[in-house]
Parts: C-alpha cells; sequence; structure tokens
C-alpha cells in the first residue's frame, strides 16, 4: 500500500462524517427556514398556531417573555401542552442580545426554580443554504429568533438516523 492509500483511508472517513453533519444542520435550519405547510394547510409558523409574532425583534421590552408565555398555553386538539422554552435559536448576531436578554435581573427573577433556554445558533440561519429537500435557496435572516421545547412533550421537529 502507497502512502496515497494510506492518506485517503485516514480523511475519508473524518471527510464523509463532516458532510453528514453539514447535511443534519441543513435539514434542521432549512426546515425552519423554509417554513412547511402542515396537515391543515397553514406554514408551521403561522398566527393561527399561535406561534408567529410579525413584530417580534427579540430585544425589544417584553417580546421574548411574550412568546415564552404564548408557548405555555399552546393547545393540540383542545388538550394544553405546557410548553416550557427550553432553546432560544438565533443568527449569530443575535447570540449576545440573547445572552443578556436571558440573564438580566428581571428575567432571572421570573425564572427561579427553572433553567433559562439554552441559545443555540448556527450561521446558516443568517446566510441561509439550498435545501437538501428540494434544492432551492432558501434565504436566511439576521432577526428572526426561535423558542423551542425539548421535544419530550409531543411532537416536535426531529432528526432520526436509520
Amino acid at each position: 500500500m502507497d502512502g496515497r492509500a494510506g492518506e485517503i483511508i485516514r480523511t475519508v472517513p473524518r471527510q464523509l462524517g463532516d458532510a453528514a453533519n453539514a447535511l443534519r444542520r441543513k435539514l434542521v435550519y432549512g426546515y425552519l427556514l423554509r417554513n412547511p405547510a402542515m396537515k391543515d394547510g397553514d406554514p408551521l409558523f403561522h398566527a393561527n398556531h399561535g406561534n408567529l409574532n410579525t413584530a417580534s425583534a427579540l430585544a425589544a421590552t417584553g417580546k421574548f417573555e411574550a412568546a415564552r408565555a404564548a408557548m405555555q398555553i399552546l393547545q393540540q386538539d383542545g388538550i394544553d401542552l405546557n410548553l416550557s422554552a427550553n432553546y432560544l435559536i438565533v443568527p449569530p448576531n443575535l447570540v449576545d442580545t440573547g445572552e443578556v436578554m436571558l440573564s438580566s435581573s428581571a428575567l432571572a427573577k421570573r425564572q427561579a426554580g427553572a433553567s433559562a433556554p439554552k441559545i443555540v445558533s448556527d450561521s446558516l440561519l443568517q446566510n441561509g443554504l439550498s435545501d437538501p429537500y428540494t434544492g432551492q435557496t432558501v434565504t436566511g435572516s439576521a432577526t428572526t429568533w426561535y423558542l423551542a421545547a425539548d421535544g419530550e412533550h409531543g411532537q416536535s421537529l426531529q432528526v432520526r438516523y436509520m
């Protein structure tokens, strides 16, 4: 075996792993950015679902608290879901804003006994991507942010492996 074969054996598995990780990120964030129609015909994020606020600047006073409260009163088929905001998903330019907001003393007092949401960020949210399902370019946003529950309380966006 020559030196090139050994190099290929060492690098190809790493490259395949990197490609799989990039695909997973594109699948998840592409789904969020694409905002596909759900079973009811409305997009995933829609006023009819109680999960869309078009005037929702993250730093605006009360916006995060209002979104978190809206999650807690969501219902599905007349049943209260009582979802907790476990993740604050933001583009890179909103990470600092999210950290300041989550560490504010007013929010910390309201969060007594509960853990604050974990901040999750990815450049794809801001830069956009080529959707792995359709091949279409999906535009990112520097201002759009999401709250997510942990998935233990019903239906959620999940990535599964076969």
